[in-house]
C-alpha cells in the first residue's frame, strides 16, 4: 500500500496485522472479500472488516456459508455492509444465494456434474462397543459429580470432545485418554470455561491452535475423587490396548478403497478427518499399501500448495488425507472421490469439504462416502445417520441443491443439543426425539423452496 496501484490482492490474515492495517490509507472503489464468514465477533478479522468497510465505496462479500448458526456473527458481518440494518429479516436485500446446480455456461449447459452421497455404517464389534459403553459410563459418573449448571456445562463440553474423538478413530480416543490421565487436575472450572469461549472463536478450519487448545481441556476434572477417576481411565485404556491393530472402521475403509482401485487403479481419493491424531494414524496404516499425501493446519500455505501440486500429478499421492485446514480455498476438481472418515457436528464444515471436489472444471460424477459409527447403538451415530437419511430424502424435492444448503437447513448447534436430549432418555425414545429435529429440518427446507 506504499504505492498507488490499480488493484491489490492480499489475505485476510495478512491484512489483519496492526502494522499492515495502518498502511491502508487509500479509499477504494471496490473491495471484494472471499470467505467472508471469517468475519466473526471477538476476532482480529472482524476488526479488519471494520477498517475495510470504512475505506470502500462498494463492499462485496463472497461465501458459501454466510450464516454459521450464530445470529450475532451473521449480524456483525451484515453491519459491515449496512450498519443501519437492525435484524436478520431486514437484511435480505443485501444478499443473494447462487446454487451450483443452477450455473449454466454460455451455451446453456450445466457447469457442475451430478454428485452422489453414500452413508457407510460402521457396525462395531462387541469389544469396540464395550469401550464406547465404558466411555459413556465414565462421563455419566462425571455428570453425577456436577453440583451446579456451570459444572454441568463444563462436563458436557468435555464429553462432546471425547465423543467426537471416539467416533473419529480408536487411535484418537486412546491418545486423548492417555493425555487426560497424565494431565488430570491441571486446570480448574474457570480456566476450562474461558478456554471453551476461546475455542468457539477459533477458526477451526485454519488454526492448529484449535486442536492444541482443545487438548489442554483434557486436564479438567471436578476433582471429587481423582484416584478413582484415574482408575476408570486406566481401565478404558487397557481395553483399547487389548484391541491391538483390530479396527472395524479402518478395515471397512481399506476394503472400500481396494474396491475403487480395482475398478480404476489411477483414481485419486480425498479423505477428511477432524483430528490430526486420526490423520497420523491413517497415514501410518494406509502408507503400507498406497502412496499418501497430507494437508493439515500445522503446514504453511506454501507447503499445502506444493502438496496439492504433487497430488495432481499422475505419479503423485493416490490418497490425500486432510483435516479441515483443506476444507476451503483449495481446488481438487481433478479428484472425484471423497471420504468423510468422521463427520463434523458443524454442517457448514461438511458443506465446505464437499465443495473441494465439486468445482468448476470437474468433469466426472462426484461421490462422497460418509462414515457413521454404530448408528444403531451410539447416540451421535444414530443422529448423524438420521440426518444423512433426511438429506437424501430432501434430494427428492430439491435435487442436488440440498448439498449447497446443508448449513441453512441444519443449525450447527442442533446436533449437540439433540445429543444431550438423547443422553437423558431410554433408547426406545430416541426416534421420537430425533423426529423433532427432522421436522425442523423439513420446515427449513420448505421455507427455502418457498423463497426460491
Amino acid at each position: 500500500f506504499d504505492k498507488k496501484e490499480f488493484a491489490y490482492v492480499a489475505s485476510i490474515d495478512f491484512l489483519k496485522q496492526d502494522h499492515i492495517k495502518e498502511k491502508i490509507q487509500n479509499d477504494f472503489d471496490i473491495i471484494i472479500v472471499d470467505e467472508a464468514h471469517k468475519f466473526k465477533i471477538r476476532t482480529d478479522r472482524l476488526e479488519l472488516g471494520k477498517v475495510l468497510a470504512a475505506k470502500s465505496n462498494v463492499l462485496i462479500f463472497l461465501t458459501a456459508t454466510p450464516h454459521d448458526g450464530r445470529d450475532d456473527d451473521f449480524m456483525a458481518r451484515i453491519s459491515l455492509l449496512d450498519p443501519y440494518v437492525g435484524d436478520i429479516a431486514s437484511s435480505s436485500y443485501l444478499w443473494t444465494r447462487n446454487i451450483k446446480e443452477d450455473v449454466k455456461d454460455i451455451q446453456g449447459k450445466t457447469v457442475f456434474p451430478p454428485r452422489t452421497s453414500k452413508t457407510v455404517d460402521i457396525p462395531l464389534t462387541n469389544a469396540e462397543r464395550e469401550i464406547n459403553d465404558l466411555l459413556k459410563d465414565y462421563f455419566d459418573a462425571r455428570y453425577s459429580e456436577a453440583q451446579n449448571q456451570r459444572e454441568i456445562n463444563a462436563v458436557r463440553f468435555l464429553s462432546h470432545i471425547f465423543r467426537k474423538r471416539a467416533s473419529s478413530s480408536i487411535s484418537a480416543l486412546k491418545i486423548s485418554l492417555k493425555r487426560r490421565l497424565e494431565k488430570l487436575g491441571n486446570i480448574n472450572l474457570d480456566e476450562l470455561l474461558k478456554m471453551q469461549s476461546t475455542i468457539k472463536d477459533y477458526d477451526e478450519e485454519l488454526d492448529p491452535e484449535f486442536e492444541s487448545e482443545e487438548s489442554e481441556i483434557d486436564g479438567f476434572t471436578l476433582g471429587v475423587d481423582i484416584e478413582n477417576e484415574k482408575a476408570s481411565l486406566r481401565n478404558i485404556i487397557s481395553e483399547l490396548e487389548k484391541l491391538g491393530s483390530r479396527d472395524t472402521k479402518f478395515d471397512i475403509l481399506q476394503k472400500s478403497i481396494q474396491e475403487l482401485k480395482t475398478t480404476d487403479p489411477k483414481t485419486k481419493i480425498l479423505l477428511f478427518t477432524e483430528y490430526r491424531d486420526t490423520l497420523d494414524y491413517l497415514i501410518e496404516r494406509l502408507s503400507e499399501n498406497y502412496k499418501i499425501g497430507k494437508i493439515d493446519g500445522t503446514m504453511k500455505i506454501e507447503d499445502r500448495s506444493d502438496m496439492l501440486l504433487e497430488f495432481r500429478k499422475d505419479d503423485g499421492p493416490e490418497i490425500l488425507l486432510c483435516t479441515d485446514a483443506a476444507g476451503e480455498g483449495i481446488d481438487m476438481q481433478f479428484c472425484n472421490i471423497e471420504y468423510n472418515y468422521d463427520l463434523p457436528w458443524n454442517p457448514n464444515k461438511l458443506e465446505q469439504r464437499m465443495g473441494r471436489i465439486h468445482r468448476i472444471g470437474q468433469t466426472r460424477e462426484v461421490f462422497y462416502y460418509n462414515f457413521v459409527v454404530d448408528k444403531e447403538s451410539s447416540i451421535d451415530g444414530y443422529i448423524l445417520s438420521k440426518l444423512l437419511d433426511k438429506i437424501e430424502n430432501i434430494k427428492a424435492s430439491m435435487g442436488e441443491k440440498v448439498y449447497d444448503v446443508i448449513g441453512i437447513i441444519l443449525n450447527s448447534d442442533d446436533i449437540a443439543k439433540y445429543y444431550e436430549e438423547l443422553l437423558k432418555v431410554p433408547k426406545a425414545h430416541w426416534e421420537a426425539k430425533v423426529s423433532e429435529l427432522l421436522d425442523k429440518i423439513e420446515e427449513n427446507k420448505n421455507r427455502i423452496l418457498e423463497k426460491s
